[in-house]
């Protein structure tokens, strides 16, 4: 690989892979072959990870192989599929996740590639700035379609299902707290599209295999995009083989206080599109006297996300049965009537209004490349260079899904669900998450394609002087060199910064150095103006501002301290917060013109100060800078 840039790199190394990949290799069945195959498959896939293109020749040859084995010689291509399973699955879920400045690298590209004909640059050859590491799971995932239709290819197919189910497993229970567009994420998210479009060749032995394992999945956090995957893979099965509700789906639906609510979420959703696609009105039947009964118990759950989704179910579930049910539960429509006519209904619509998946989307007639690859990464937050070129990738292999291989198309012809989409991604919504509970919302990074700050997210670096990042609207000055710890100091820091107060007083600004303080802060030091006043400077700085014209004010529980609800806030205004234990000594205290506090009615009669610091600097900005944006 130290040749790598040489001119004839590329040819050279094609060769040697042509050699040591050779079909005929597979014939000989030489236990040494197959370990030197084995020995250099993993030495490629490590050096794929760094550097790419090794890897993608080696995927690029076995597929040319195998496509010319579907075609010529059918009897040699699977038993060299089985043999080299290990690179299929890696190079379904194969991609480079570019860090640091190289990131910035790869959102100019897809930046400038958004442009379309717009830049000049994009009219030369559209493959510079397409993700060669997408092209070969848009190539792999392709040639595994093509081999529906095969008398074996049916049987290859569902032990991949298998494998992938697991390596979804697995990555759940080594990765159980995860953030958006990390790695963990993305290659669950790789696996579980790559699944998803194997999912019509599953056959019953297969089926509990899969489910079971997608079933395990939902107890772990996953971010939206892969969770829609699971519940849309299991409602699928489900729909294909109902006698597996019974075993395996009813239980999940009894009750168990420790259930986390996004897992009840998803068993919720998941009732919905089955019971919406059950192939006979005798299964309908079955299905609604097991799910009712048990919606009744969750629509009491103490989880308000639970009984969000559960009422919102039987509702549903209700409407769909058109009157096949009543004798089984005779005052069900009653307490169905009751839920649709409260002041409650429409505010619960409201809150499943933004879950695309739970109200749009059809899992059947929806099921095609667009809404796997684009719509549903782009609509729940994944980053662009996971569905920004793909759909156009996968029409470059238009044979496969002309011919009518595949179960499922390329193109989405739900225009309801593609136009709200289009509405929630342009952001004259917000995607609220709310109802879905344990730590699973979305994060909503900036980037370059959502139009917003294009310079500032090229360049997150450029060095900003504190406090010049943004004029200060605000009259407010908090002085907090009273306060000693450093959680408390770098949470009023970031809530400083969050609500545009002028001018944060510390004791000393060497805190703004310490680890601990970084991590409440989350770099607020940077765009705010942060001085230094000691303790025993205190009253002569109190002095010197009310020369100036400003009010002092203290955060003090006094005999004649005002509610902080009740006192109006001069637009000049300086607020003293107290020491954690002692509070505003008597030397300081002095010299306030007035001592607030925050009302109050448990047994407990202080607040933590950051906590009490952010309800007055909230107040103040309430008072002064809403009213005035």
């Amino acid at each position: 690989m130290q040749y790598k840039t040489t001119p004839h790199f590329s040819a050279t190394f094609s060769s040697f892979i042509s050699l040591c990949f050779n079909i005929t290799f597979d014939t000989l069945k030489a236990p040494s072959i197959f370990a030197m195959q084995k020995k250099y498959i993993g030495e490629l896939t490590v050096l794929g990870q760094g550097k790419s293109r090794a890897y993608i020749l080696l995927v690029d040859h076995l597929c040319t192989t195998w496509l010319g084995l579907f075609k010529s010689n059918p009897d040699l291509l699977f038993p060299s599929l089985y043999r080299h399973t290990s690179v299929v699955l890696d190079a379904c879920c194969f991609g480079t996740i570019y860090r640091k400045n190289l990131r910035l690298i790869e959102d100019a590209l897809l930046f400038t590639s958004s442009l379309g004909d717009m830049c000049t640059t994009n009219q030369l050859e559209m493959s510079q700035h397409m993700s060669k590491d997408c092209c070969v799971r848009v190539k792999m995932i392709s040639f595994l379609v093509s081999l529906g239709d095969q008398p074996d290819g049916g049987k290859y197919l569902n032990s991949l299902l298998v494998l992938m189910a697991d390596k979804l497993l697995q990555l759940s229970i080594e990765n159980p707290k995860y953030y958006t567009n990390t790695s963990i994420h993305r290659m669950k998210l790789r696996v579980a599209q790559a699944m998803i479009v194997l999912i019509p060749w599953i056959d019953r032995p297969s089926s509990s295999n899969v489910i079971d394992v997608l079933l395990k999945c939902l107890l772990y956090d996953n971010q939206l995009s892969v969770r829609y995957l699971v519940e849309w893979m299991a409602s699928l099965v489900f729909c294909r083989y109902p006698d597996l509700l019974e075993p395996m789906f009813y239980p999940c639906l009894q009750q168990d206080s420790d259930i986390r609510s996004s897992r009840m979420s998803s068993i919720f959703t998941v009732a919905l599109h089955v019971s919406r696609n059950l192939p006979s009105v005798q299964c309908k039947v079955s299905f609604y006297s097991h799910v009712m009964l048990a919606l009744f118990f969750w629509c009491c759950h103490h989880n308000f996300t639970v009984r969000l989704y559960a009422r919102q179910l039987l509702i549903l579930l209700w409407e769909e049965t058109r009157g096949e049910v009543p004798s089984l539960y005779p005052m069900l429509g009653e307490v169905v009537n009751h839920m649709k006519n409260s002041s409650d209904h429409i505010k619960t619509l409201r809150k499943l209004h933004d879950n695309v998946f739970f109200t749009y989307l059809s899992i059947i007639e929806d099921l095609n490349i667009q809404m796997i690859f684009q719509v549903l990464p782009r609509v729940t937050g994944v980053i662009e260079e996971e569905w920004l070129h793909v759909l156009n990738m996968f029409k470059e292999y238009g044979d496969v899904w002309e011919r009518g291989v595949a179960p499922l198309t390329l193109e989405s012809s739900n225009q309801v669900f593609l136009e709200r989409t289009d509405t929630i991604c342009s952001g004259e919504e917000s995607h609220q998450q709310s109802c879905d509970g344990d730590g699973d919302d979305v994060q909503r990074k900036i980037s370059l394609l959502n139009g917003v700050g294009v310079m500032e997210e090229l360049f997150p670096f450029f060095p900003v002087p504190s406090g010049q990042q943004r004029e200060a609207k605000s009259g407010l000055i908090l002085v907090v060199s009273l306060v000693q710890k450093i959680p408390n100091l770098g949470g009023l820091c970031r809530t400083c910064e969050v609500f545009g107060v002028s001018e944060l007083i510390v004791d000393n600004l060497s805190i703004l150095q310490d680890k601990e303080f970084q991590s409440l802060s989350v770099t607020a030091e940077k765009w705010m103006v942060i001085s230094e006043v000691k303790v025993r400077s205190i009253p002569k700085y109190l002095a010197d501002k009310r020369q100036d014209g400003y009010t002092i004010a203290g955060l003090e529980q006094t005999a004649e301290s005002c509610p902080i609800t009740e006192y109006q806030f001069e637009h000049k205004t300086v607020l003293v917060l107290g020491n954690e234990h002692q509070g505003i000594p008597v030397e300081v205290l002095h010299l306030m013109d007035r001592c607030l506090e925050a009302p109050q009615f448990g047994v407990i009669r202080s607040l933590n100060v950051h906590v009490a610091g952010a309800i007055a600097v909230w107040e103040y900005t309430k008072q002064h800078l809403l009213h005035h944006s």
